[in-house]
């Protein structure tokens, strides 16, 4: 596999054209005989994801964008999406990942090969709101909402304010470069 990289997003051009068919069956669909790109992704941090194919050329019958748990097994399918017309222009889908785990991206047209860009995108999201459990921060700028009913009292002691004003809501960022945020 393609291996990408942190930070996101992340960007790359590929074809089928010259590819393998690997897998036999993808997301329990079959598999259209074409070849496939595969791309591999380990996640610094929990949270969303967006996988956004865009189609240069070819794909004429359409494709299957896919994520996949486990890179030998085709069917151990995270999230899927399939298009039969890609006059569109792109694909896209999201799905929800593990911090450290791997994940395997797979494009592969339907009856027809074809180029094109792929894009890597954190989305945000993930975890609880605690400092164990933090929502990851996507790309910026970044705008959230929601409330802080259920969240708990983790910091006794803020920036020396001394006792909690009120609940905590935490959220964890990785800047993609050194600077000023």
């Amino acid at each position: 596999p393609i291996l990408i990289t942190d930070p996101l997003p992340w960007w790359g051009q590929d074809s089928t054209n010259t590819q393998p068919n690997g897998f036999s069956s993808l997301c329990d669909l079959g598999s259209a005989g074409t070849g496939e790109v595969v791309y591999s992704y380990m996640p610094l941090s929990t949270g969303d994801y967006t996988v956004t194919l865009d189609f240069l050329d070819g794909f004429d019958s359409g494709a299957l964008l896919a994520v996949l748990a486990d890179c030998t097994d085709g069917d151990v399918c995270v999230q899927y999406d399939e298009t039969n017309d890609v006059t569109q222009g792109q694909m896209q889908l999201t799905f929800s990942a593990l911090s450290d785990t791997p994940y395997f991206i797979v494009v592969e047209g339907k009856d027809e090969d074809g180029s094109f860009d792929l894009t890597v995108s954190s989305t945000g999201g993930g975890g609880d709101g605690t400092c164990s459990s933090p929502i990851q921060v996507g790309a910026l700028p970044y705008a959230t909402s929601g409330d802080f009913y259920d969240q708990g009292y983790e910091f006794d002691d803020i920036c020396g304010g001394g006792c909690c004003i009120g609940a905590d809501m935490v959220y964890s960022f990785s800047p993609a470069s050194t600077g000023e945020y």
